[in-house]
């Protein structure tokens, strides 16, 4: 069964969910962004609640700090576009995204500029291939220049000896490298997993002072809630936290609430 948010990464003609879901991928990327910087550079856990809603200005989120009951408000405007094309054997999408995130916390207001690129298809009938694709996520100050970006990237097991190396929480150690034009999203059949869809970047960003990579996992509950699941390691393959999100959408594929939760790396289970 293909799930709400799953559509994105499928042959679908229907451009009017390009806007929708290009934007809910960048405005996720944005409500973890300080959660996983104070999770990285001050070992601070977090939980925080959002609310959304389709304004004539675009998407509004507000947002209210858990522990301290802070509150901050962003509006995420702009569109999508999508675009599907028969090449060889297989029917190739394209997805993109164009946004500006309005953010207003503590009386300051900041704007920054966003991007989502998707490039992928969703079934090779000959080869008989799942879904896969590359997806590039970017934030850019007005001027344009970076603030993070979240490259397309390979996660691979060690392996020592014909035996997987495993890290301290158990788990076999992961490094990543860059993945250039190759897949870094697909459907994962495995361990009886029923379909999740797992996404590997690398997290660059000058404020965390190293690469992080970002490992997710995708599910769909059967109360029609959505959950988006990293771990994040650095480049030797330690494990430095884990962020998960949990969120709802309308009927038209939008967002409408979301629980962002930032921890440390305890009883890991991925």
């Amino acid at each position: 069964m293909v799930s709400k948010m799953d559509e994105l990464f499928q042959a679908n003609s229907d451009t009017k969910l390009a806007t929708p879901y290009s934007r809910n991928e960048v405005t996720l990327n944005a409500l973890r962004s300080d959660a996983i910087e104070d999770l990285i550079k001050k070992g601070v856990e977090s939980s925080s609640s959002s609310t959304a809603r389709t304004t004539a200005q675009g998407l509004e989120v507000n947002t209210t700090d858990n522990k301290t009951h802070q509150q901050s408000k962003m509006v995420v405007s702009g569109s999508g576009e999508f675009e599907a094309g028969f090449h060889g054997f297989h029917t190739d999408d394209q997805w993109k995204g164009n946004f500006t995130i309005k953010s207003t916390e503590n009386g300051k207001t900041s704007t920054e500029k966003a991007t989502f690129d998707y490039s992928g298809s969703m079934w090779d009938n000959i080869m008989g291939r799942t879904d896969k694709a590359n997806v590039t996520i970017q934030r850019t100050g007005l001027d344009g220049k970076p603030i993070q970006t979240y490259v397309p990237a390979i996660s691979e097991e060690v392996i020592k000896n014909g035996s997987y190396v495993m890290d301290p929480n158990g788990q076999p150690l992961r490094h990543a490298r860059e993945a250039g034009s190759a897949t870094n999203c697909q459907l994962d059949m495995s361990n009886s997993r029923g379909g999740n869809y797992d996404c590997n970047y690398l997290i660059k960003d000058s404020r965390l002072g190293k690469d992080i990579s970002y490992n997710e996992t995708r599910k769909e509950w059967a109360s029609g809630s959505h959950e988006f699941r990293a771990v994040l390691r650095d480049r030797q393959g330690t494990v430095l936290g884990i962020v998960s999100q949990n969120f709802k959408t309308d009927a038209a594929g939008n967002l409408t609430e979301v629980q962002t939760n930032a921890r440390k790396p305890m009883d890991l289970r991925k």
